[in-house]
């Protein structure tokens, strides 16, 4: 799968800023033995990242932005929400299904209270409903 153009000769690398979460920063975050802070393996989530990084809310709504960036990585924008009592420092979410080389994976994308920077945080038991949500709807689709 080729990385997104705009992005290509940009040095990024993800860390987690708190379980479950990922950000990005210059190359020049390392941990103080050298060694990247983290590395994430998932290709369509660094992807995803990257594609969302061009996020502009005087240019592009939030779903938009999320399902372009979808788009661009083979992926499904599976639904859009406010995420009052769902997630933290969160104004909205989305979820997105990716297929990564170890098989299926939903990330929600999180539009920070901020309403101009965009977050992902994998689908997991730390999100309960929202992620249990996903997962049928994703089922739903896939049976109609």
């Amino acid at each position: 799968m080729a990385m997104n153009t705009a992005f290509q000769n940009r040095q990024w690398e993800p860390r987690i800023s708190e379980p479950g979460q990922t950000s990005f920063a210059s190359a020049a975050s390392i941990a103080p033995n050298g060694l990247p802070l983290h590395i994430l393996s998932d290709e369509p989530v660094l992807e995803l990242e990257l594609a969302l990084m061009a996020f502009n809310p005087a240019r592009q709504t939030f779903l938009a932005a999320v399902c372009e960036a979808a788009r661009v990585v083979n992926g499904t924008c599976l639904f859009e929400l406010p995420a009052q009592g769902l997630m933290d420092n969160c104004e909205r979410v989305a979820a997105v299904h990716l297929s990564t080389s170890d098989g299926p994976l939903t990330v929600f994308a999180c539009l920070e209270t901020d309403g101009e920077s965009i977050r992902l945080e994998r689908a997991g038991e730390r999100h309960g409903k929202l992620t249990r949500f996903a997962r049928s709807f994703l089922s739903l689709l896939q049976t109609l």
